[in-house]
Parts: structure tokens; C-alpha cells; sequence
């Protein structure tokens, strides 16, 4: 055997095409998860906004302190439960008593 086709260590191969880079998703911006908030259905929680955006255990710590923030700054507001909505929409079902025409 030449020097040239000597086999690699085991260590080396497939480092060029690591697996976790790949599948690393990107961190939604506030705009993102506010957007994804008002389109969604139904009601939204931190554990939808991580599915539908495919965020690491990581990203799920860095998520929360970001719905905190928005919350406090008056962006989004709780609903029942852990849910979030935006401020300042109604809900899909009211009980109204109508006074007069």
C-alpha cells in the first residue's frame, strides 16, 4: 500500500458533514413569534411556538425569557392556562347582553 491510500482514522471521517449542524434550527425573531401567534388557530403555548419553529432544549430556556419580555413590554398578554395571544384581540366565543338598539 502507498502512503496516499492509506485509510483515514475513524475520527475523521464525516466531521465535514457534522449531523447537529445540520439540524440546528434558527432562533425566531419577536416579529416571527408574534406573527405565528395571530395566524395560529388555536391557542397557542410556548410548547407550539417551539414545535412549529423545531427549537432545542436550549432554545426553549432562551424562548421563555423572550415571551417573558414581550409580556412585560405589553406585545402579547396570558390567556387561560400558559396560553399566550396577542394584546388586545377578543376572543373567538363572548357573552354579550345587549342593552338597547
Amino acid at each position: 500500500m502507498t502512503p496516499s491510500l492509506k485509510k483515514l482514522p475513524k475520527k475523521t471521517i464525516g466531521k465535514s458533514t457534522d449531523k447537529k449542524n445540520l439540524d440546528t434550527p434558527y432562533f425566531p425573531s419577536k416579529a416571527k413569534i408574534l406573527e405565528f401567534i395571530e395566524e395560529s388557530q388555536g391557542r397557542v403555548g410556548k410548547r407550539e411556538i417551539a414545535r412549529a419553529f423545531k427549537l432545542n432544549p436550549k432554545q426553549k430556556m432562551i424562548l421563555k425569557k423572550v415571551l417573558r419580555e414581550m409580556k412585560l413590554s405589553g406585545e402579547i398578554q396570558r390567556g387561560k392556562g400558559k396560553k399566550v395571544k396577542k394584546t388586545g384581540t377578543l376572543p373567538s366565543v363572548a357573552i354579550l347582553e345587549v342593552i338597547g338598539p
